[in-house]
C-alpha cells in the first residue's frame, strides 16, 4: 500500500475488537462501557481471571491466560482500588504488548504499577480516573495505530 493510499483511508471502529482487562470482583460499570463500544460498531471482550459474569451481569469472554493482547485492536484496563495478585500478575504484559504494537490503550484508574510514566503520555495512551472519556478512546480506536509512538521500549 502506498503512502497516498493510507492518507485516503477512512478509519472507523467497525469490527475492531476491544479487550477490557479487569479484576474479578470489580464494581465498575461494564454495561455502560460495553454499550458505548458496541454502539460504535466495535466488539467488546471482557478479560478477567475467571469466566464468571461481571458484578453488573455481563459475561466474561476470556481469562487472562487464554488470550494474548495482540489479538485485540485496542485495550482498556480497569484498575480496581485494591487489585488482586492475579490481576497484577498479567496486567503489565497486556499494557506493554498493546503499547509495543502501537495500539490504543486506556487505563482507567491508577496506572503507576502498570505502565511507565513516560509511556502514559504517549500518543494513543489515555490514563483517567473514570470511564467518562469513552468517546476519545473510540476516536483513538478508529485510528488503529499510533506510528509516532516509540513502541520499541
Amino acid at each position: 500500500m502506498c503512502i497516498r493510499d493510507r492518507e485516503n483511508t477512512i478509519f472507523k471502529p467497525d469490527t475492531l475488537k476491544v479487550g477490557i482487562y479487569s479484576d474479578n470482583d470489580d464494581d465498575f460499570d461494564f454495561k455502560k462501557l460495553v454499550k458505548a463500544i458496541k454502539d460504535s460498531k466495535a466488539k467488546a471482550e471482557i478479560i478477567q481471571g475467571n469466566l464468571n459474569k461481571t458484578k453488573d451481569g455481563l459475561m466474561v469472554n476470556h481469562r487472562y491466560e487464554s488470550i494474548h493482547p495482540v489479538l485485540e485492536d485496542g485495550l482498556i484496563i480497569v484498575v480496581p482500588e485494591k487489585p488482586s495478585h492475579d490481576f497484577m500478575k498479567n496486567v503489565g504484559e497486556f499494557a506493554d504488548e498493546t503499547f509495543k504494537h502501537y495500539k490504543p490503550l486506556w487505563i482507567i484508574g491508577d496506572a503507576t504499577d502498570i505502565l511507565a510514566e513516560d509511556k502514559q503520555k504517549a500518543d494513543g495512551v489515555m490514563v483517567t480516573k473514570d470511564g467518562k472519556d469513552i468517546d476519545k478512546f473510540i476516536e483513538n480506536l478508529s485510528k488503529q495505530r499510533f506510528w509516532d509512538r516509540d513502541g520499541s521500549n
